[in-house]
């Protein structure tokens, strides 16, 4: 596809096989609200996710898939590189699966409320992940994500 999408979903995949289908397709019914795409950077999996991403990749549900050895800064950094989008979601990871509308309702509250900065979420229940979401311009001039 030579489209820009607005926004661009950057992951991170480490040995995620069992549940790496699941999360890339929570992520589908995103395309109901906003144009994006997916770029994932695999961190040399041994478990079979790196056949699957490639599976995802040629079925058009992931845009990009970045192979290499990597800490989890390297590897937000290698995918913001790749990236197309205006804005960048990251923090997502493939072990993760994801409500779509969750994500459009977090993308509405950025453009309301917190347009040109850095948005980052926590979730304390069951885990502790996150979601960042700037725009990649910003992302870049400070630097990116260190190593």
């Amino acid at each position: 596809m030579n489209r820009t999408p607005l926004y661009s979903v950057c992951m991170l995949c480490s040995n995620d096989a069992g549940r790496l289908r699941d999360s890339i397709e929570s992520l589908a019914p995103l395309s109901k609200f906003v144009d994006f795409e997916i770029i994932v950077t695999d961190n040399m999996s041994r478990d079979g996710s790196r056949e699957i991403l490639r599976g995802l990749l040629k079925d058009g549900m992931i845009q990009e898939v970045i192979e290499q050895k990597c800490t989890r800064g390297k590897g937000r950094q290698l995918a913001l590189e790749k990236a197309r989008g205006e804005y960048v979601l990251c923090h997502l990871d493939c072990d993760d699966t994801f409500s779509a509308i969750g994500i459009n309702s977090l993308i509405r509250l950025y453009h309301e409320k917190y347009e040109e900065m850095m948005m980052m979420t926590r979730r304390t229940e069951g885990g502790h992940s996150n979601i960042t979401l700037a725009p990649r311009r910003l992302l870049l001039e400070l630097g990116g994500w260190r190593d």
